[in-house]
């Protein structure tokens, strides 16, 4: 916690970051639609800077009875609340406008500072989402920046040399650009980069074929996009990686968008599945070979998988065979014990150096119902679960070279993993 001169020298307690951080607006307060209150409420305002932290805000109050009054309605109807901050220029011309949607209520703090004099924090934070939205004086290209989580594999190495003027040049000496085979799904260019700052940040950058111009079809066409890279990415390396801000014009908004109601996860680095040499053409053979109807299943089966990372290995089992059933289901419209050898040799996935897939049923069986089996022959039936289970993603994604794989024939591991 930190203190710190705010308002007219009061001192301010109880921030969750430094005061300096925050801007302080008058905002609209809302419940849904409906507005809270005629007059505009005074704000501490804050937007993540880096990855794994969450937008906030606090409410304040410097009347004893309008603290009090808000308390009751808290226990009614302000847990979840919505806030609007319009912003104008100094002659009342419209310029920026901050909106945080389904805001929670976090927690609420009262001091005396003298006698009639009062000053409360109330905490609001986890939105639904959290934007600005920034007037342009006319239409620009709808280009969006992801900010990601720092990766392996999908980055950008950029150099930097800093002149005896002080300039800056940034020189890029290898990036990820895919084009022609993300066309048909309503994009120009997928390209990486970095930027470079106090802090490098790892960015995805996506231009769609036609202008943007609302954000409900940002969230229908751009963001799964980024999230079905993001999810593919995150398979090759067996680590899980996501974005906490965008950054893109909008018809005449400059939008800067927050991921919220997300989670960053410490995966450790691992052996990756893809080796690096790889990576560019599994990425492109992938994008190019999902259909738009079909970027929903690919995204939700493999975040089913990456969702198994922290499992125990029965759950892991258990898990793998869910998995496979969906995969065969989706190809088939059948998924019964009987038929799963049959259906993944049509699959084409290959099989012959793992144990029977009769083995690897009856093992999950054995696990699902909880009975005993020997430790060292869970472990082995459960890395070759994973090794039948990568294979048959990798078959979904229409990824045939296993040579370049993890999941190698007879453990081989190719250069680059």
């Amino acid at each position: 916690m930190y203190s710190t001169v705010g308002y007219k020298g009061v001192i301010i307690k109880y921030l969750e970051k430094p005061f300096e951080e925050y801007t302080r607006h008058f905002a609209e307060i809302f419940v849904g639609t409906k507005s809270v209150k005629k007059t505009k409420m005074k704000c501490l305002l804050w937007f993540p800077k880096d990855i794994g932290e969450e937008p906030h805000f606090y409410l304040l109050i410097d009347d004893y009875k309008e603290y009090e009054y808000f308390q009751h309605l808290l226990k009614k109807q302000l847990d979840i609340i919505n806030i609007k901050v319009n912003i104008t220029t100094l002659n009342g011309t419209p310029y920026q406008c901050h909106i945080i949607k389904k805001a929670s209520f976090s927690n609420s703090q009262m001091t005396i500072i003298a006698e009639d004099w009062y000053e409360a924090f109330i905490k609001y934070n986890f939105p639904k989402y959290a934007l600005t939205q920034t007037i342009q004086n006319e239409l620009q290209e709808s280009k969006f920046r992801f900010f990601i989580s720092e990766s392996e594999l999908l980055s950008s190495n950029v150099s930097t040399i800093e002149h005896f003027t002080g300039e800056v040049q940034r020189d890029i000496n290898s990036s990820i650009q895919i084009s022609k085979e993300v066309l048909h799904l309503g994009v120009e260019s997928i390209v990486t980069d970095k930027y470079i700052g106090l802090k490098s940040s790892n960015i995805l950058e996506i231009i769609p074929s036609s202008p943007i111009n609302s954000l409900m079809a940002f969230y229908k066409k751009i963001q799964p996009i980024a999230d079905l890279i993001l999810v593919l990415t995150s398979f090759a390396e067996r680590r899980r990686l996501n974005w906490y801000k965008c950054e893109g014009s909008i018809g005449t908004n400059y939008i800067e968008n927050y991921h919220t109601k997300i989670s960053f996860y410490k995966d450790v680095r691992t052996v990756r599945l893809i080796s690096k040499p790889a990576f560019e053409n599994f990425l492109k053979n992938s994008l190019k070979n999902v259909e738009l109807k079909n970027i929903k299943y690919i995204t939700k089966l493999l975040m089913s998988y990456l969702s198994g990372i922290d499992y125990s290995v029965n759950a892991k089992i258990i898990l793998w065979n869910s998995i496979l059933e969906k995969v065969l289901k989706n190809n088939f419209q059948k998924k019964k014990d009987t038929l799963k050898e049959e259906l993944i040799k049509q699959m084409n996935v290959v099989v012959f150096d793992l144990s029977p897939i009769q083995d690897l049923i009856d093992i999950r069986n054995v696990v699902a119902h909880g009975d005993d089996v020997k430790t060292d022959k869970l472990f082995q039936l459960s890395d070759e679960w994973q090794i039948l289970i990568e294979r048959v993603l990798l078959r979904e994604l229409k990824w045939y070279d296993l040579s370049k794989t993890d999941v190698h024939l007879d453990g081989k591991k190719p250069y680059g993993l």
